[in-house]
């Protein structure tokens, strides 16, 4: 009675070990994970609750052997590519201002090159803004001169001629001011640039002469 018991005891093990196929018993892993109630969840092949889950890769002698983090969520995702997108941008700018600051300790060769350099530039932009005030100052003393002129004529018609020059110098003084308005601007980040070149060169100075 007991060989018998025995004989199919060893029978259903051999056909056990020949359903496992080609990978031996005692390599196989078990995969565990929690359900939604914190339950563990074990199985030796992925179990459908597991699936969009965090889950483990367990050996037959307890290693974990693999741990495999549950899908990102379609939020994650959005914010881990808006970090990603940050850091390549910051990294840009950083590498950007290293340029910029290589560029600038290769122009000037002091602070005082740098001050002449941003003089030259402004008094470049100043007399071409003086030339364009000087044109203004004749385009309304003209003006002037066709404003009497209409006045004098009092309650009489105006002759076309002297509509059209009234409108010409309201044309033209339209738009010498527009580049008048333009020619201020350009001084104006002229002065900004090389207030910031100086800055960031002294700055730059400065950490040269304490790294020596």
């Amino acid at each position: 009675m007991v060989s018998r018991t025995r004989h199919r005891l060893l029978l259903g093990w051999a056909l056990g070990l020949l359903a496992l196929g080609p990978v031996q018993a005692g390599t196989r892993t078990i995969t565990c994970c929690e359900d939604g109630n914190g339950q563990r969840i074990c199985s030796d092949v992925l179990p459908p609750v597991c699936y969009n889950r965090a889950y483990r890769e367990i050996s037959k002698q307890g290693t974990v052997k693999k741990v495999v983090p549950a899908p990102l969520s379609a939020e994650e995702r959005a914010r881990l590519e808006a970090e990603e997108h940050q850091r390549l941008a910051l990294r840009d700018k950083a590498r950007e201002q290293q340029r910029r600051d290589h560029a600038l300790l290769q122009t000037y060769t002091s602070l005082a090159d740098l001050e002449a350099s941003r003089q030259r530039a402004m008094d470049g932009v100043e007399r071409e803004l003086a030339a364009l005030r000087d044109k203004e100052g004749a385009l309304v003393k003209k003006r002037g001169s066709l404003d009497e002129e209409a006045a004098a004529l009092q309650n009489r018609p105006r002759p076309p001629e002297l509509v059209a020059a009234l409108r010409d110098s309201d044309g033209e003084l339209l738009s010498l001011r527009s580049v008048i308005d333009v020619k201020q601007r350009e001084l104006e980040a002229v002065k900004a640039r090389y207030a910031e070149d100086r800055r960031r060169y002294v700055d730059l100075s400065a950490k040269g002469a304490s790294g020596r």
